[in-house]
């Protein structure tokens, strides 16, 4: 197999520099700094949060690896649903599933609340991260998809280095994460 990307003929294929001339080129890019602006805050606060609501360890550290489970079963379904309904509405399927889990963060009192909420949270993100490449080539062609991934996870994955360090912040100010 060719090691290039191998358009269809008369497929749209456009270079990085003019995806980014594009609004669509944006808009995508602004979703994926928001949806990883808060990747990593349930990886490192939930067992944190877990603790201070009282459970041990083993509890707070087993959160984790339901995110684990989470994302297993998004990165295995995103795929198939988007195939079905098609990328944006998987996109937004795979969204609503991250502000469900957060709002059930916020609402947790519970170690059984936060199992849901780590799984439903870590479903609809990893959904997120398994369809920017399939977005991206839709929106663009194929051609380019790997630069155009490459560039949106660039400036997404800064984003997601500063999510846990402002949620610190913000629970520091308020002694709270809600």
């Amino acid at each position: 197999a060719d090691a290039e990307a191998s358009p269809t003929v008369g497929e749209v294929s456009w270079s990085l520099g003019e995806a980014r001339s594009t609004a669509a080129f944006w808009l995508i890019t602004g979703i994926y700094v928001l949806t990883w602006a808060m990747l990593f805050f349930p990886f490192v606060h939930l067992p944190i949060l877990a603790i201070e609501l009282g459970y041990g360890p083993a509890s707070a550290a087993s959160l984790i690896g339901v995110m684990g489970v989470g994302g297993f079963v998004g990165r295995m379904a995103i795929g198939w649903l988007s195939d079905l309904i098609g990328r944006s509405p998987g996109l937004a399927v795979a969204l609503a599933a991250q502000i469900v889990g957060y709002v059930i963060f916020a609402q947790s009192g519970h170690l059984a609340y936060l199992y849901v909420a780590a799984a439903v949270f870590s479903a609809g993100n990893s959904s997120c991260t398994s369809l920017l490449p399939a977005v991206a080539g839709d929106a663009f062609g194929r051609g380019h998809a790997g630069a155009i991934t490459g560039f949106i996870v660039a400036i997404a994955g800064a984003a997601a280095a500063i999510g846990p360090f402002a949620a610190s912040l913000i629970k520091d100010a308020t002694g709270s994460y809600q």
